[in-house]
C-alpha cells in the first residue's frame, strides 16, 4: 500500500534540503561524540577549523583531540594530500590563505 500525499505536501518535501546539504551550510562540531550544546543550539557555537586540513571544525580542543584519536588522523592526511595535488595542478602553492582560526593538532 502506497501512501498518497497531496501535491502541495509532496512539493514541500521535495524542496527540503538533505542532511548533507544542511551540513555544508550549518557547521557543527566534527566530533561525533560531542555533547557541547552551549547556547540555544549548535548553530551558536564558536568553531575552529582543523589546523591541518581545514575541513573539520571543532567546538573545543577536547573534541578535536578525541576526534583525532578516533580516526580523523587518517582522514586528515588524505584531505591534505588531495588539496596539495589540486594546488599543484592549478600551479598554486600548498600554503593556505584561510582566515579561519585553526586548532593545533596534539
Amino acid at each position: 500500500m502506497q501512501l498518497q500525499l497531496r501535491p502541495q505536501v509532496e512539493e514541500v518535501l521535495r524542496a527540503l534540503a538533505s542532511p548533507a546539504e544542511v551540513a555544508e551550510v550549518l557547521r557543527t562540531c566534527a566530533n561525533p561524540a560531542c555533547v557541547n550544546l552551549e547556547g540555544d543550539s549548535e548553530a551558536g557555537l564558536r568553531l575552529a577549523a582543523c589546523g591541518r586540513c581545514g575541513a573539520a571544525w571543532y567546538c573545543c580542543g577536547d573534541c578535536q583531540t578525541a576526534h583525532w584519536r578516533a580516526g580523523h588522523r587518517a582522514e586528515c592526511g588524505g584531505a591534505v594530500a588531495a588539496a596539495v595535488a589540486v594546488g599543484m595542478e592549478a600551479g598554486m602553492t600548498a600554503a593556505g590563505t584561510g582566515q579561519q582560526k585553526r586548532l593545533r593538532l596534539s
